[in-house]
């Protein structure tokens, strides 16, 4: 009969541990950071081409107007290989922004979410970010 109780109360508490955890508003890791890169990151950011050897991810959780968005941000690296792994994934480019230092890509299949990449040239970062919609 304990041996019951033990399993009983064990899948509850898994079921019960997403509410334990603490959702941060924003988060930064890297891949060594295993619990938050492999909790909050997305899958799509995850397989990113690494188009550098100094990137970070980040993490911001929807609040009030704000969408789930999933970013890496780079430091150097060629953004044509960012292109060239959207177009793999069924986006195309959709509108140029910001005098053109950011990117909007949408498939006609997939309206769940977009993606955006942004370039600094004067710090000479390149970000991928996905949007929820």
């Amino acid at each position: 009969m304990n041996y019951c109780k033990i399993i009983l109360v064990t899948i509850f508490l898994i079921f019960l541990s997403p509410m334990l955890i603490p959702w941060p508003d924003k988060l930064e890791c890297r891949e060594s950071d295993l619990f938050n890169y492999y909790f909050y990151t997305d899958v799509d950011i995850k397989q990113a081409p690494r188009i550098s050897n100094n990137y970070l991810f980040e993490y911001i959780s929807p609040d009030g107007s704000t969408r789930e968005t999933n970013l890496i941000v780079f430091h150097g690296g060629d953004v044509g290989v960012i292109r060239d792994y959207l177009t793999g994934l069924g986006f195309h480019l959709y509108d140029y922004s910001d005098n053109g230092r950011e990117e909007l890509w949408i498939s006609n299949d997939n309206r769940r979410f977009t993606f955006s990449i942004v370039t600094n040239k004067k710090k000479d970062l390149v970000s991928l970010i996905k949007i929820m919609r």
